[in-house]
């Protein structure tokens, strides 16, 4: 089994005094060259999904459906129907899981460099 290359936890930058690690860090601009991150919010293109096409197996069907992931990751979803008591329990798991010892967390670590995992 490959190993994955091994990274320091939030917990050992800050004890070391480190400074965050430029992998972190945004342009003071977020992005946008002339927009700096105080200034106004420019206009978003919110998206509109129809909820008819997303069991279409058409091509129509399948940039509908990639529309609705690109959705829910860049603005999320309200009135969603998760119970108040699963999100507890995910956040009481979350917690357990930070309270791992690093060697126990570091066998799910995603790839340095990946944003998600």
């Amino acid at each position: 089994m490959e190993e994955k290359p091994k990274f320091k936890t939030v917990q050992e930058v800050v004890a070391a005094n480190e400074g965050l690690p430029e992998r972190y860090l945004q342009p003071l601009t977020g992005g946008h060259e002339d927009q700096p991150l105080n200034g106004p919010v420019p206009e978003m293109d919110i998206p509109s999904i129809d909820l008819s096409l997303l069991l279409s197996s058409s091509e129509e069907g399948r940039q509908e459906l990639s529309k609705l992931h690109s959705a829910l990751s860049k603005w999320g979803m309200m009135n969603h129907g998760i119970t108040e008591a699963f999100l507890d329990k995910i956040y009481k798991l979350t917690k357990q899981f930070f309270a791992l010892p690093t060697e126990e967390k570091q066998k799910y670590a995603g790839d340095i460099g990946n944003v998600q995992g």
